[in-house]
């Protein structure tokens, strides 16, 4: 769903027992434009949903327009996997409301949550497919009406108590009416009502609780605390109490007195009674004990005990880094448009901008808009300024925004992003022919920054009038090793050639003249964004090796474009905004030898 113009995804996502077509049926749906459209058509909408209202809702269409219940269910284990199914919906939804995830957040929280080592909750349990089987705990109240195979009734000694200093009872003086009494004093007529009454509605309890069962019903009862006013102890009771007046009887302490009178022959005596008297359906034993395990014999150690002591050397330089670790302590990293990094720049209003987005406020947040909002966006059709205004407010920018934001979209679409004859125009790159957020994950050699200094590619010529201050800031890392992890903002192939595309919002400064030529080459260097333009192409070309038959670099990698959205204009062309570099291939060669084991 998060990628429906990914070809290979979707036949995998057919052959699940999610969407059951196996593969002749993929392979003919492949080959008719018609329903294979119909299908890419149906993902779009599965995702523009996701966008627009949430993970949830997408997630119940696409239950019920695939029809995934009935096929699921079908299966000799369908309600396993319902079950699992609906189970994963409600934590992927709870994850995205409780951390606002959109859809490159929630796959990055299921691929966290699938590594092995990962915490697991208690709502992560597998639950039961079914209740049919199940033991089921409920309240005698619960249960009125219900009937069950087997019923265990573990706690009937319940006392007939009203400990509260204010207490309701039905006064029999005044017909009966529900009276509270206030007056706090321990022990009076009108608290021997209140637990008469409570001993009623145990009794009724009790009642409730003996006749759910359709085959066994297991009762425990005997001197148990609390069990002398119990409703068994007055079912079982000797004789009446001492008082005579209907309603004025004081149960609870003529219970109380018999209870600490009888013994546990008397009661036992009493129950087998009752059973004799049963025909055969009451049996009456004793509570179940495990045995006792024997306490193991303490026998003195022969030596005192030793802790041994770890003598080894942990590598605390070995883990997974990215372009933003190897570049963020060095200068000029404050002014980097980081996720991490603080707001920058005074908020501006669209007339500030005289209509364009030179004012649009700058730092982190921005940043995460654009990227948001440019992930999600099909260039042959760019989205309506209503879709623009809710990504705007997720965010907490200005409504106003919208057209400038529209704008610049409709300009990004039609712009030639390279010089030449034909250049590639991200409005005429069919979806299915970019990868948005594709991420990249390569082993890589112990590395220090004079390394990675003396092996990157020069961008671009000299031109003779350097300021010494427009020397790239050095980099500044711990030497590392492990894997190099990142995620490329978009991939896309034209007329055969292969363009990685990455997103800027810097503002450079308040006119597009400051997105042009040598303002771009010192925001290039100052950001040292040469270092992530050469890894990048490097990952893009380790991938295009792998998948791409009969693969040659200089006929299939097109270079990498770094487009500054802020100077992006249609009319000035890629002279504006637009920052193209395409790596020699023997530097790359040169850079994956230094970086990647075994790169060949």
């Amino acid at each position: 769903m998060a990628e429906p113009h990914h070809p290979g995804r979707l036949k995998s996502a057919l052959a699940t027992h999610l969407l059951g077509e196996n593969a002749a049926e993929i392979a003919a749906g492949e080959n008719l434009p018609g329903p294979w459209e119909e299908r890419t058509r149906r993902n779009w909408s599965h995702l523009n949903l996701w966008n627009e209202r949430g993970f949830m809702p997408m997630f119940r269409r696409l239950l019920a327009g695939e029809a995934v219940r009935e096929r699921l269910i079908a299966l000799p284990d369908g309600e396993r996997r319902l079950t699992n199914l609906l189970h994963l919906g409600e934590l992927i939804h709870r994850a995205a409301e409780m951390n606002h995830l959109g859809v490159s957040g929630i796959l990055k929280w299921l691929t966290a949550q699938l590594r092995p080592g990962a915490d697991r909750s208690e709502e992560n349990q597998l639950r039961l497919e079914s209740d049919e089987r199940a033991v089921k705990i409920v309240t005698i109240h619960r249960s009125k009406g219900l009937e069950y195979p087997v019923v265990y009734c573990p706690f009937s000694w319940s006392a007939a108590e009203v400990e509260e200093r204010d207490f309701f009872f039905h006064d029999p003086d005044s017909d009966f009416r529900l009276t509270v009494d206030v007056s706090g004093v321990r022990d009076t007529p009108n608290r021997r009502l209140a637990r008469n009454e409570a001993l009623a509605e145990n009794l009724r309890m009790l009642y409730v609780a003996l006749t759910r069962a359709r085959e066994r019903c297991i009762l425990v009862w005997g001197r148990i605390n609390t069990a002398d006013t119990s409703a068994l102890a007055y079912l079982l009771r000797a004789g009446e109490a001492a008082a005579a007046e209907e309603g004025a009887a004081d149960w609870h302490g003529y219970l109380k007195a018999e209870f600490k009178q009888t013994g546990d022959a008397e009661w036992r005596t009493r129950l087998e009674s009752l059973a004799a008297a049963s025909g055969g359906t009451i049996r009456v034993c004793h509570l179940p004990e495990p045995p006792a395990a024997p306490f193991p014999e303490l026998r003195p150690a022969a030596a005192a005990p030793s802790v041994r002591e770890f003598g080894g050397q942990l590598d605390g330089s070995w883990g997974v880094t990215s372009y933003s670790a190897l570049a963020a302590r060095g200068p000029g990293a404050a002014d980097r448009e980081d996720p991490h990094s603080e707001e920058i720049g005074a908020a501006g209003t669209p007339e500030e901008g005289g209509g364009g987005l030179h004012a649009f406020p700058a730092g982190a947040r921005s940043g995460l808009f654009f990227h948001a909002l440019l992930e999600t966006i099909d260039f042959k059709a760019p989205p309506a300024g209503e879709v623009v205004g809710r990504m705007l407010a997720r965010f907490g920018f200005d409504p106003a925004w919208s057209d400038p934001v529209g704008a610049l979209i409709a300009e990004l679409a039609a712009v030639p992003l390279l010089p030449g004859e034909h250049p590639p125009r991200l409005c005429e790159i069919p979806p299915g022919r970019c990868v948005a957020e594709m991420e990249f994950y390569f082993p890589l050699n112990r590395v220090s920054p004079a390394l990675i200094e003396k092996v990157l590619a020069p961008m671009g010529p000299p031109s003779g009038n350097e300021d010494p201050a427009d020397e790239p800031p050095a980099l500044v890392f711990a030497p590392t090793h492990g894997f190099l992890r990142g995620f490329i903002d978009l991939v896309c192939e034209h007329n055969g050639r292969f363009y990685l595309v990455d997103w800027k919002s810097n503002r450079l400064g308040a006119g597009i003249e400051d997105y042009t030529g040598e303002g771009l080459g010192r925001a290039m260097r100052a950001h040292r964004y040469d270092l992530q333009i050469q890894l990048y192409s490097l990952a893009l070309h380790q991938l295009l090796r792998q998948r791409v038959p009969a693969y040659d670099y200089e006929r299939h990698f097109g270079g990498a474009i770094y487009i500054f959205l802020r100077g992006v204009s249609r009319a000035r062309g890629p002279a504006s905004g637009i920052f193209a570099f395409r790596p020699e291939h023997r530097r790359i060669d040169r850079l994956g030898k230094a970086l990647i084991p075994d790169y060949e």
